[in-house]
């Protein structure tokens, strides 16, 4: 098992850090524009919907966020914007994470809510 998360880990560091270091990077850092088909070729979109569709599919998205634990997906946000990591660090972090999410008030509620088949009413603490 550790050895598929390891991969697992090792691909999203690893594309985060192509991200920066590509076009992607450039893009970000140049604040050139870029049409929606180059973007979701260098990764900084993931999908592309017509501007009709674009409200229905952001309420949709936001529906799916809203039912996660601010307090995880802040978590999850710091991350992503940290400095690349070696494998061991990445580890070293998840460990960390896992104790502040374990010991919160909203894994409590999550694990209730699971049992009791409801959805968590999360209060980020």
């Amino acid at each position: 098992m550790l050895a598929g998360r390891e991969t697992e880990i090792r691909v999203i560091s690893e594309t985060i850090e192509g991200a920066r270091r590509g076009r992607a990077g450039v893009l970000m850092l140049s604040g050139e524009p870029v049409a929606g088909s180059e973007a979701r070729r260098i990764g900084l979109v993931d999908e592309i919907v017509s501007e009709e569709a674009l409200l229905e599919t952001a309420q949709v998205m936001a529906d799916g966020y809203r039912h996660s634990g601010s307090l995880a997906m802040t978590l999850i946000k710091q991350s992503l914007a940290r400095e690349p990591m070696t494998l061991e660090a990445i580890f070293a972090y998840e460990a960390e994470v896992q104790i502040v999410l374990g010991d919160s008030e909203d894994s409590t509620e999550a694990k209730a809510a699971f049992f009791e088949k409801r959805l968590p009413n999360f209060r980020s603490k």
